[in-house]
């Protein structure tokens, strides 16, 4: 992906979508800005049919993509359309269909699944700079199953508020 709203460069390696941020420079310090890192989160909402805010899930540690990324490559569906730079909204006709989906990725996270995920993730950055790679190593490490299994279920209890609320309400998935 090119650049886009000021930022070098948007990636996205197996469904992990992320910023690098304006760089990689050519000569990368522990801690130097232009060599971090920001990982994209997409946030979960529950709207009306006016578009207020009912109830909001944040991921500022971009949670939703690694669950993303652990989705089987022939699943489709609503899962799949969730749009990790944009806005993608969920009717109460498709919010069912949403909610199993999520509760079938949950037998995918897995410690070797997530392991997987990571190798090819982290593998993506082996001709960045240095500092790129460790703050991209530091970014993965702070993700773990137990982690993705609590967003998980926050994500689920979301939903089902949703679907409890009826017809006119929408969950809404905004990227970064």
């Amino acid at each position: 992906m090119g650049a886009r709203n000021g930022w070098a460069a948007d990636v996205e390696h197996n469904g992990v979508a992320e910023v690098r941020w304006p760089g990689p420079a050519p000569f990368c310090e522990a801690g130097d800005q232009s060599c971090e890192v920001l990982i994209v989160g997409i946030d979960a909402r529950l709207e009306d049919q006016h578009g207020r805010l009912l109830d909001e899930l944040s991921d500022a540690s971009g949670h939703v993509n690694w669950l993303l990324s652990l989705i089987a490559p022939d699943v489709t569906g609503c899962v799949r359309s969730i749009d990790p730079y944009g806005e993608t909204v969920f009717n109460s006709l498709q919010i069912d269909h949403l909610k199993a989906e999520l509760q079938e990725l949950r037998d995918h996270i897995t410690d070797d699944a997530l392991a997987a995920s990571k190798r090819q993730y982290l593998s993506s950055f082996d001709h960045m700079q240095p500092g790129v790679v460790r703050e991209a190593t530091r970014n993965a490490d702070r993700i773990s199953t137990s982690t993705l299994l609590e967003h998980l279920a926050k994500l689920l209890a979301l939903i089902s508020a949703a679907e409890q609320a009826g017809p006119h309400h929408y969950v809404r998935f905004v990227g970064g």
